[in-house]
């Protein structure tokens, strides 16, 4: 009798076990298809509370869009497509200087966004005399991928976009500028091995890394401990499907190998990538570096917050190091 109760006990609790199990699944695959796989991304950007961020960047773009469109309307406009190491067909598109420039930048746009997002940036760099080129990430925009990679695989297609550039001109300097999800990216490729003629990078409210963040949006939903065992069941169904894992995808670690002069921006009032992230950054980085934290700025606004004084910064920092 007691040898058949401890069977039916451990029957029981194999079956609870599974169930468990199975409910992280379920709840780790939802989070997946929610956060990183492609697709209409509304409601988990709704989750994000940056109302006050997006009328923001649509009033400031509404006011500056004339402006914008007659300082671009005379560039040389250029498309480009090239696949990327794993067989995804990317997209960019450039705006060119009618005269030889002789400097360009590469913008990387934010977590869903696309390259027209960042046509305030392009403005400002073309009137600067730059070249622009502004690439849609992969599981963006005109770019191919079933994914999002939060700056990860991105970073091997910033290279790609630099070698672009290089083509036309090889001596010709080149900045990397990023913005959030852009910035993790351009940071996590200045750790990788770049052309010689990339001089310096721009990172504008980009995160530690992508478990960092995942780890500090979920504490702020679900307040539980529970979380910690969700995000590293998303880890292993992120490697599954998307072929990395999410503490992989670290500008941290990445920075730690870069030895490219770096310009750190960040909004003070920043609740999406919380301020601590730049600090943790910038005193991380081994490279030629300075940092700018822009007053009453949330996430993503701070050149519509900053403008002249948020350029004037970035500007002075850029034409130190191409000058070099």
């Amino acid at each position: 009798m007691k040898v058949k109760v401890k069977k039916i006990i451990g029957i029981s609790f194999l079956g609870f076990i599974a169930v468990v199990i199975r409910e992280i699944y379920l709840t780790a695959d939802y989070l997946y298809n929610f956060v990183i796989a492609r697709n209409d991304k509304l409601k988990y950007k709704g989750l994000l509370n940056l109302s006050a961020e997006e009328k923001l960047v649509k009033r400031e773009l509404k006011k500056e869009k004339d402006k914008i469109d007659y300082v671009l309307k005379s560039a040389l406009k250029k498309e480009f497509y090239i696949k990327s190491f794993d067989n995804n067909v990317l997209y960019a598109k450039g705006y060119f200087q009618n005269t030889l420039a002789e400097k360009s930048v590469i913008i990387v746009h934010g977590y869903c966004q696309d390259s027209e997002s960042m046509d305030y940036a392009a403005c400002e760099f073309f009137k600067n005399g730059f070249n622009v080129l502004l690439p849609d990430c992969r599981g963006h925009g005109k770019s191919g991928g079933k994914y999002i990679a939060m700056g990860w695989h991105d970073r091997f297609d910033v290279i790609l976009w630099c070698r672009i550039i290089s083509e036309i001109n090889s001596n010709m300097p080149v900045v990397l500028y990023g913005v959030s999800m852009g910035a993790a990216a351009v940071m996590m490729a200045a750790g990788e091995k770049l052309p010689n003629n990339v001089k310096c990078i721009i990172e504008d409210c980009g995160y530690t890394s992508c478990i960092d963040e995942f780890k500090y949006q979920a504490e702020k939903i679900y307040r539980t401990n529970l979380i910690y065992v969700l995000i590293y069941s998303l880890e292993i169904i992120c490697r599954i499907r998307a072929g990395f894992f999410l503490h992989q995808a670290s500008a941290f670690k990445q920075m730690k190998k870069c030895r490219i002069p770096t310009l750190f921006l960040h909004g003070e009032d920043d609740m999406l990538v919380p301020v601590k992230m730049v600090y943790d950054l910038y005193t991380n980085a081994v490279c030629s570096k300075d940092i700018y934290i822009i007053k009453n700025a949330g996430h993503g606004v701070s050149a519509m917050v900053g403008k002249e004084k948020y350029w004037k910064r970035v500007f002075d920092f850029v034409n130190r190091q191409i000058t070099k």
